[in-house]
């Protein structure tokens, strides 16, 4: 009976020592993004909105359920003169969830035709229009997507007061903004 109680006290000890050197490393993690992006680009304010989430199982196509990929979600918004727009982490609980989550934003983006993206992560994929910038890449377990668009654009302005020249500086900003990001990540 002692042994029983000392393996799970083992157990239970070592679990949590890991626990708390991945809450750890995460918290770093979010720490040297935030780090980075004020920074190097001291012009963008970005402030985080949601902290850890776990998602809910979702359907990706023809209703076939899929599990959703395990792993965390968080969120920041950014603001820049008039520009806004978010950042959200996906940190999958492996490389093969990332893929997935990837796959499913991609999926999601219906709204322009997705292209893939130079020297961003391992994968990733952009995409404008409407004013709108969106930069999405993968690199190992994480996944990071980066938009930004007019003020303008956010608050629902209709069209003509979106520019071509507007619609290029959101997803150049966008670019920038996912390159700085994908330099701090762990992994290749």
């Amino acid at each position: 009976m002692i042994e029983i109680k000392q393996a799970y006290f083992v157990t239970a000890y070592l679990f949590g020592a890991v626990t708390i050197a991945l809450a750890q490393s995460e918290f770093k993690l979010l720490a040297e993004i935030e780090r980075t992006v004020k920074a190097n680009e001291p012009e963008w304010k970005l402030e985080r909105v949601s902290a850890q989430v776990r998602p809910a199982p979702m359907h990706i196509e023809n209703g076939r359920p899929l599990l959703s990929p395990l792993g965390e979600y968080y969120g920041y918004r950014l603001t820049s003169g008039g520009f806004t727009g978010g950042v959200s982490l996906f940190r999958g609980d492996s490389p093969l969830d990332a893929r997935n989550q990837l796959e499913w934003l991609r999926r999601m983006a219906k709204m322009n035709e997705m292209h893939p993206a130079d020297r961003i992560g391992e994968q990733s994929y952009q995409t404008s229009g409407h004013g709108a910038g969106w930069v999405m890449f993968r690199k190992t377990n994480i996944v990071i997507n980066v938009h930004v668009m007019p003020v303008e654009v956010s608050k629902g302005a209709p069209s003509p007061s979106v520019t071509e020249e507007k619609t290029a500086l959101a997803l150049s900003n966008a670019v920038r903004i996912a390159k700085r990001i994908a330099e701090q990540l762990p992994g290749s």
